[in-house]
């Protein structure tokens, strides 16, 4: 008997995703995006996790703080 498992690939941790300063999805472009959480403020940078309407992809995206 042969069994054949496929792994699914692992999903990235928070952060390893992808960053953008455009509120698009970096994956396909759109602009159907919705904040999906978590905030983080380092280093200047304001970044806001998003979740894309259209293909799913979650992203950070990212703004300097104004002084």
């Amino acid at each position: 008997m042969d069994v054949h498992l496929e792994i699914p690939p692992a999903m990235p941790t928070k952060l390893e995703l992808p960053m953008t300063k455009e509120r698009r999805c970096p994956a396909c472009q759109s602009e159907h995006v919705k904040r999906a959480g978590h905030f983080i403020a380092a280093s200047g940078m304001i970044k806001s996790e998003h979740r894309c309407e259209g293909c799913g992809a979650a992203f950070w995206f990212a703004r300097e703080r104004i002084p």
